[in-house]
């Protein structure tokens, strides 16, 4: 089995991304309600997203931890926690 290498992330330039997320991410426009997308701006996905305070972005807790770091998921994603894209 051959593994496809990473590709750059259409928006997050300096972030590798797979194949299959970048055709989640390239299917359609994000949907905006209640003043934040609906969908996680790493993977195109739904799922448990941490919203953005300075802008309509979010991203989901998993593509925080697997990218970031747990440590930098569990602190952003504190209750008390003013995040910011």
């Amino acid at each position: 089995e051959t593994r496809a290498l990473p590709r750059r992330h259409p928006l997050f330039e300096a972030a590798p991304v797979c194949d299959a997320c970048v055709e989640t991410y390239n299917a359609g426009e994000f949907t905006v309600a209640n003043g934040h997308e609906l969908y996680c701006r790493w993977c195109g996905d739904g799922g448990d997203l941490v919203l953005c305070d300075g802008c309509p972005q979010a991203l989901c807790a998993e593509c925080l931890e697997r990218n970031l770091g747990s440590g930098y998921a569990r602190r952003e994603t504190a209750a008390d926690a003013r995040w910011l894209c």
